[in-house]
């Protein structure tokens, strides 16, 4: 019984490790160019610059399905663009390309053909306009910067007609002796 369960449990193994496992790999990079602009040239870029054939394409959801046909072989591809903020709140591009059963750095390389194809098209970026600034803060007294908030609240004066709390004590103001 027990040589039986190793025997199945050694054949198990075996089919785990000798089996490949899929590719995950994929490569992805952001553009600051207007998703109208990057979507045109991206589809451009697949079925003309790397010859791809394109399976289906999308551009409200943001994707192109394609396939690689190479030495005999097809494998299927995806490049998704995504709308996303970059890290100063501006509307950019998230591109996002994977290949089946591919190396990583053939991922890579078509990502930066990519780039390249956008910078060539579409030119350098322009510096978008900075958002408005909120109007600057009155500048402050140098000699307000060391008094406590204590300091700065308003304490009656002796001729006012109220009582002044000082330590818990009261003073009278109406000119008593003290």
């Amino acid at each position: 019984m027990f040589r039986h369960l190793l025997a199945t449990f050694c054949m198990l193994a075996a089919v785990l490790l000798t089996t490949p496992a899929p590719a995950l790999a994929k490569a992805e990079t952001t553009t600051q160019y207007p998703y109208e602009q990057v979507w045109p040239a991206a589809v451009r870029f697949v079925r003309i610059d790397a010859g791809f054939e394109i399976l289906d394409k999308d551009a409200e959801a943001g994707y192109i399905l394609f396939r690689v046909s190479e030495q005999g072989k097809q494998f299927r591809g995806a490049l998704e663009l995504v709308r996303i903020r970059d890290d100063r709140d501006r509307p950019a591009v998230k591109l996002i390309l994977h290949i089946e059963d591919r190396p990583s750095y053939m991922e890579r390389g078509l990502i930066e053909r990519l780039e390249q194809k956008l910078r060539e098209q579409l030119g350098p970026l322009r510096p978008r306009p900075q958002p408005k600034q909120p109007p600057a803060k009155p500048e402050q007294d140098p000699d307000a910067s060391n008094v406590s908030p204590a300091s700065t609240q308003h304490w009656p004066t002796a001729t006012s007609r109220s009582p002044i709390f000082v330590r818990g004590m009261i003073q009278c103001s109406r000119g008593c002796e003290t």
